[in-house]
């Protein structure tokens, strides 16, 4: 009798124009959260720091428009943290609306897709090498371990405040003025001016202790 439990397995998917292309695997045993997110945003930006002894200065990011694993404040406050921190200079976040995800890495996810609808992949060894040959330029295959996944949310919540009406803009740039934090928003790409967010303008400065990224990273 054929057993015909699946291992569950989730792929994550990241591309960077000029640098490379990502999946990363997990197989349920970690929740599909920011601190997923997050972290694999994190190891993203270390390969680049390791290939390439640097890092842009405006950190570009187009993410889905899910608001469990990326439309929250504990993404907006990490990446105004990293702007805060000098990690960048400025960063800008940008969403697709809902039903309209046409975007160029659901081209590396079809082919994956095609790949597997013919070719079994029955070990978790087979899979990384079916997305490894199923791309072209060939992504950097990685199962996560569970010390690569950081609790982001419990690092970074004392020194943020609750959120509201942050769902619906679908375009936030983060930068310093002055040395001080700004968050602005624009509902649309095409609208004429960028709104202030004030909430996390002000909680980022307000704590004292402000958390250690680099004891994060490890470095």
């Amino acid at each position: 009798m054929i057993n015909k439990a699946l291992l569950k397995t989730h792929i994550i998917g990241g591309l960077t124009h000029g640098h490379g292309e990502y999946a990363y695997l997990s197989f349920g045993e970690f929740p599909q959260d920011s601190n997923l997110t997050l972290s694999i945003l994190l190891s993203i930006l270390n390969n680049i720091n390791r290939k390439e002894h640097r890092l842009p200065d405006t950190l570009y990011l187009q993410m889905d428009n899910c608001s469990r694993e990326n439309k929250n404040k504990y993404v907006y406050g990490v990446l105004g943290y990293l702007v805060l921190k000098g990690i960048f200079r400025k960063v800008r976040l940008s969403f697709l609306p809902v039903g309209h995800t046409h975007e160029d890495i659901d081209q590396m996810f079809s082919r994956f897709s095609s790949y597997l609808n013919k070719n079994d992949a029955v070990t978790p060894g087979e899979l990384m090498e079916a997305l490894r040959k199923s791309y072209s330029p060939e992504p950097d295959v990685h199962v996560l371990e569970q010390s690569e996944v950081f609790d982001f949310k419990a690092w970074i919540e004392p020194h943020l405040e609750e959120m509201h009406n942050h769902v619906a803009p679908k375009h936030f740039i983060f930068k310093l003025v002055d040395g001080s934090l700004v968050f602005k928003y624009k509902y649309w790409a095409t609208d004429p001016k960028w709104e202030p967010y004030k909430q996390l303008n002000t909680a980022l400065h307000k704590h004292r202790h402000q958390p250690n990224y680099f004891a994060i990273i490890g470095a």
